[in-house]
């Protein structure tokens, strides 16, 4: 399953590409991101009660405005935020890593709209749904 926030700007993107619950806890997706001239596409982890809690935070930050919403793996450092501005705008923002021998990091940020998060918490309540792979 892929699950895009639309962005409505060719050099902002951010999606969970082959998203798939891996067994009871965990979910594995490729995260590709694109924030003006930088660009990755990384392995990406979290954990059932993240998605969770992610969207309960993402439907908060869609009714007022205002909060924060973040994705990350229980016990690393990886993350995606959203966060609202309380006038309809919304922060994308995160840090990716690669480790190993060659050890890459990048943050980003861009900003979005609000009328935006719809689809994308739909799509994310449809990963929930997801039976183990």
């Amino acid at each position: 399953m892929n699950i895009a926030l639309a962005t409505g700007v060719t050099n902002q993107a951010l999606e969970l590409r082959d998203c798939r619950r891996l067994d009871d806890r965990d979910y594995s997706c490729m995260l590709a991101v694109r924030s003006g001239p930088f660009s990755a596409n990384v392995a990406f982890y979290f954990e059932v009660h993240g998605l969770k809690v992610f969207v309960a935070s993402l439907e908060s930050l869609n009714k007022s405005l205002k909060g924060s919403a973040r994705l990350k793996p229980e016990h690393e450092d990886p993350y995606i935020e959203l966060e609202g501005d309380g006038r309809g705008h919304i922060k994308v923002r995160g840090k990716l890593l690669q480790t190993g021998p060659d050890f890459q990091t990048l943050q980003f940020e861009f900003t979005s709209d609000q009328t935006l998060l719809p689809p994308f918490i739909e799509a994310l309540k449809g990963l929930q749904g997801e039976h183990v792979t």
